[in-house]
């Protein structure tokens, strides 16, 4: 029958009816699914505030506390929540619990007696434990008894564990009231340097609040990079022991009295006079030199670091760039001065001097037409004027560059004075006293003014004589070659070569010939220079 069911019905359109309803048992089945993954919210009423706290951190839940006074709830345990049991949550619900602070009234509906005024008793048997041991602790011993917690830093009870513990009686379970300080450890403080102080100081006082006993020792210094209030170091971060000294630097900010210095060597002056205005500066020439540095540019700086006070003065020396001499004028020592005075400050160039007459200079004062000046040595010539030439009354003549023999006296009594000549002396020299050398010097000068008769030195270079040797020389007499030889050196001749040819068996030397290196015949009394060429020859 089922078969034949089948059979009537289209088969595309049970397929679509089949898909549909898997497609709505998946959808019901959803909701199912995430209900499993949620998180339902306990019925926490009576509960300890640590067994909350626990439960919310396991499940990474944030949870508020508000707290209020109950006469039936012991201190720390829940009275209320704002979620219903049973409820979802997840991480955005907002859960807020109400805890109890306790109440006189449920002390003593305890049997607890009251709290006697000023009077406090250490429990030893508490010190050490954790606040869930002191719980405990309680409930086995059946203690109901107000808790007060407060916590302190200890350098040597570890964090959670009970400091102290100190109740209003003398017995534990007659008392109403029992005031327990747990331990929060070392303080701890991270570094605040580029924070203001006030964020310290604020994080100090929340941990000294709670005993850190923490001290700031604070001092300022002036900054130009860090703003006022700004921690610049801070000693100690960390794990602290209580009461330690924490020496922190702050910003006091740029000192408004100083100015931070710039550094301008090899920049220009322009640019060192524009920044030292703007900063209420004056600025000095302190020296200058010349040098292969741009001119205007700053060489050196005093001071070019560190700070300076408002209205304060820097010194600074200055590149003239390369030496330029000038065209000089005035007188010699002005000039020498200006030279000198470049020197000093590297220039480096040299000063030399001629003398000239000038009718429109003064003498001893330079003549700016004739200055010349040498780059590649660095040399400057000055002509110094001597004055207007003067005209003599009686000038001495010039008797330089003439002969004995063409001189003429002109008013003057001449002396001459002779000496041995050689070829290279000023014109040549005479060759006899007769013939007349040349004169090479007159005193005085040409041009001197001297009253006509007066005498005037003339210098003549006159040559030596040459000696008359006898022709022959007898067989007996030793050859004559040395001793001519000797004589021609003493006389001062230097140009001297004499010559053997032959050496037959005549009984005489004999003197063939007395010539100069160009073959012509030298004649004996006649003066010769001394360098004049000689040349004998003797034979046998």
């Amino acid at each position: 029958m089922i078969l034949t069911i089948l059979e009537k019905l289209d088969w595309r359109k049970l397929l679509i009816v089949l898909m549909a309803e898997v497609i709505l048992v998946a959808l019901l089945m959803i909701p199912l699914v995430n209900r499993r993954n949620q998180l339902l919210m306990p019925d926490f009423f009576n509960t300890s505030l640590v067994e909350v706290e626990q439960w919310a951190k396991q499940n990474s839940l944030t949870v508020e506390w508000q707290y209020a006074p109950n006469e039936t709830i012991h201190q720390d345990y829940v009275v209320s929540q704002n979620v219903r049991p049973g409820s979802v949550i997840t991480s955005e619900t907002q859960i807020i619990f109400v805890i109890s602070q306790g109440g006189q009234t449920a002390a003593a509906a305890s049997g607890i007696s009251t709290r006697i005024e000023g009077e406090t008793y250490p429990v030893k048997e508490l010190e050490g434990k954790t606040e869930i041991e002191v719980r405990n602790w309680l409930n086995d011993n059946e203690i109901k008894v107000l808790i007060q917690k407060s916590y302190i830093y200890n350098d040597s009870i570890p964090q959670g564990q009970v400091v102290t513990a100190v109740a209003d009686a003398p017995d534990l379970s007659q008392a109403t009231q029992l005031d327990v300080t747990f331990s929060n450890g070392k303080p701890e403080l991270k570094s605040h340097v580029g924070q203001q102080l006030s964020v310290l100081n604020s994080e100090v006082n929340a941990l000294n609040a709670e005993g850190a006993k923490l001290v700031l020792n604070i001092s300022y210094q002036y900054s130009t990079t860090a703003p006022s209030g700004q921690i610049m170091s801070q000693e100690k971060t960390g794990s602290l022991e209580v009461g330690t000294t924490i020496n922190v630097i702050v910003s006091s900010g740029p000192d408004d009295s100083k100015v931070t210095l710039v550094n301008y060597e090899n920049k220009s002056l322009s640019e060192l006079s524009a920044w030292a205005q703007s900063q209420g500066l004056s600025i000095k020439e302190g020296g200058y030199s010349y040098s292969s540095v741009a001119k205007d540019t700053i060489l050196t700086q005093e001071p070019k670091s560190g700070t300076l006070d408002k209205n304060g003065v820097i010194t600074y020396t200055i590149s003239k760039g390369l030496f330029v001499p000038e065209t000089y004028s005035g007188t010699l020592e002005s000039v020498k001065a200006k030279i000198e005075d470049a020197n000093a400050h590297g220039a480096g160039w040299t000063l030399k001097t001629v003398e000239a007459n000038s009718s429109e200079i003064s003498a001893g004062s330079v003549i700016p037409a004739m200055q010349t000046i040498d780059n590649t040595n660095k040399t400057i010539t000055v002509v110094v004027s001597k004055g207007a030439p003067t005209v003599a009354a009686n000038p001495v003549p010039n008797y330089v560059d003439f002969t004995t023999k063409t001189v003429t006296m002109q008013g003057y009594a001449l002396e001459m004075i002779c000496g041995p000549c050689t070829l290279s002396d000023h014109s040549g020299c005479a060759t006899s006293s007769s013939d007349g050398g040349v004169i090479y010097k007159q005193s005085p000068a040409a041009g001197t003014d001297l009253a006509l008769g007066s005498k005037v030195i003339i210098y003549v270079k006159m040559g030596q004589k040459l000696p008359d040797y006898p022709a022959q020389y007898p067989n007996a007499t030793a050859n004559p070659k040395d001793a001519i030889a000797s004589d021609l050196a003493a006389r001062g001749f230097t140009n001297v070569t004499i010559t053997n040819i032959g050496n037959g068996a005549n009984k005489y030397y004999t003197i063939i010939s007395v010539k100069d290196s160009a073959g012509n015949t030298l004649q004996a009394g006649l003066e010769y220079p001394l360098d004049q060429s000689i040349v004998i020859t003797i034979g046998k």
